[in-house]
């Protein structure tokens, strides 16, 4: 496979070496940023399930929690996402 490649590039100079290497560059770059957006996407999914998860139920009105889970959104009053 390599040997026909080089076939076909070799005719083509530093042009064609340069073009190649330019459209390596693209396709590994458009590969790892494929990369990238999914493991994103797998954290920000992780994160809403945490978020969104019932916590260990507790009496807001203790003063004192000893064992038990509290989240922010547990604290925090329920309101729309602003952006």
């Amino acid at each position: 496979m390599i040997g026909g490649y080089l076939a076909w590039l070799n005719p083509m100079g530093p042009f064609g070496w340069f073009v190649s290497g330019v459209l390596v560059f693209v396709v590994s770059s458009f590969g790892l940023a494929a990369a990238a957006r999914t493991k994103l996407w797998r954290l920000d999914a992780k994160q809403r399930e945490r978020l969104t998860s019932n916590s260990s139920p507790f009496d807001p009105m203790a003063r004192i929690y000893e064992n038990k889970r509290l989240f922010l959104t547990d604290l925090a009053p329920h309101q729309g996402r602003t952006s």
